[in-house]
Formats: structure tokens, C-alpha cells, sequence
């Protein structure tokens, strides 16, 4: 199992964000270690304790229920680092499903995500609460970062999926409306998202055979060195 940690910029696009709303940094910070060492020496990752109370710290500080929400639609392709270069590479988005099941842990070490697929659509489920924060703040960021992905991916700016979430309809319901459409489930068994499965096959602008590979082999790398930790 790799070493519970979240890339750097995740944290990164939180602080700013944030900040961006009127929270003071110190405040944000506090309790972590970032707040000795700073964010100006952050290396390529982040203890998950310290993300883990530095998103509970901006849940209290912010006030704002749907902040799982508005970090997810940060996370673009350059979010991702290496691995956004990777799916940028990929010739389709099957392709870019099976490099975001190896690679997840890059992506956080906490994800456990797995495929299924009927007839005519194919589910991210997620067999674990992604993060040890609230479960609506951790199925808002995943699924948001995900979706947001996709449309990037796919320079589809009104995309909308069907999502399943395991709680109760929280009071910021509309906002879930808002950024995913109206196929919205709460209640459920395990969380999901799903797409079409007619859209796998969809070819990306950006796929270059060459370059996946190269990138493909860093994500190795990175990974073999995370579970080595």
C-alpha cells in the first residue's frame, strides 16, 4: 500500500482557493506541518494528515458546504500533473480509464475505484470514502475532479453524468444539480459516477502514441517509488 500522501498541488489550488474568499493562510494552515515549514518548499507531496486537516480547516473557515464541489471543478488536466499529461496522451477515453485505475494512487493514495460496466454504461465506484474528511466534502471533490477531467478531456464544457452518492441529500442539494445535472442519486449502496459507455471509443485531439509512453513510464517510476516509501 503506497504511502498515505496527496499530490502538492491539490493542496496548493485549496490555499489559493480559499484564501481567494478571505481566509487568512496561518489560519488555514494551522495544525499542519505546513504552517512551521510553509507552502513555499513543498516538495511533489503532501502527508495526508496534513490535507486531511488542512480541508477541515477550510470547511470551518470558509463556511461553504459546497467547497468539495468548487475544488473539484479546480482540478484540471494540468492538476494532475504527470498523470493529466498522461490521459492527454491517450488515443481514446477507454484508454485513459485504464491508466486512471493503475495510477489512482498517485492521484491519492486513499482512492480505491473501481470498473464496472453493463450494456450501456460503464461506473466509477468507489469501494471506500476517498478521504478520511466529511463524506460529502470527499465524493464532492472526487467526483467533481472527475467530471471536470472528462470535460476537459473531451472539450465538452456541458457535460453531465449520472452520480450516486451513500448519504442523505444534503442542504446544498441545487449545487450537485448544478455542476453534475439532474441524474443525481443520494441513498445509495456505494458511490458512483457513470458515463455512457458509447463514449470510450471517442478519440482525444491531444492523443500522441510517442508521448504516452514516455509518460506512462513515469507514472511507473513515480509510483514504484511511492509504494517503496
Amino acid at each position: 500500500m503506497p504511502r498515505a500522501t496527496t499530490p502538492a498541488q491539490y493542496a496548493l489550488i485549496l490555499i489559493d482557493m480559499v484564501e481567494q474568499s478571505g481566509c487568512d493562510r496561518q489560519m488555514l494552515l494551522e495544525g499542519t506541518s505546513l504552517s512551521e515549514e510553509g507552502i513555499a518548499n513543498l516538495g511533489a507531496r503532501v502527508e495526508d494528515s496534513d490535507f486531511i486537516r488542512l480541508a477541515n480547516n477550510a470547511l470551518d473557515f470558509s463556511r461553504d458546504p459546497a467547497l468539495g464541489l468548487q475544488l473539484g471543478l479546480r482540478m484540471n488536466l494540468s492538476a494532475h500533473a504527470v498523470v493529466g499529461q498522461a490521459f492527454m496522451t491517450c488515443r481514446d477515453l477507454s484508454q485513459v480509464l485504464d491508466l486512471f485505475l493503475r495510477y489512482q494512487h498517485l492521484l491519492s493514495s486513499n482512492l480505491n475505484v473501481e470498473l464496472e460496466q453493463d450494456q450501456d454504461n460503464c461506473r466509477l465506484v468507489t469501494r471506500d470514502t476517498p478521504l478520511d474528511v466529511s463524506p460529502t466534502f470527499s465524493y464532492e471533490l472526487l467526483y467533481a475532479a472527475i467530471l471536470n477531467t472528462l470535460r476537459g478531456l473531451l472539450n465538452i464544457p456541458d457535460l453531465a453524468l449520472r452520480v450516486e452518492l451513500p448519504y442523505p441529500a444534503p442542504a446544498h442539494r441545487n449545487s450537485y444539480l448544478e455542476v453534475f445535472g439532474e441524474d443525481v442519486h443520494f441513498n445509495c449502496q456505494q458511490g458512483a459516477i457513470s458515463l455512457p459507455l458509447a463514449l470510450l471509443d471517442t478519440p482525444l485531439p491531444s492523443s500522441n502514441t510517442a508521448l504516452r509512453a514516455l509518460y506512462e513510464q513515469e507514472c511507473s517510476r513515480l509510483l514504484a517509488d511511492l509504494e517503496a516509501v
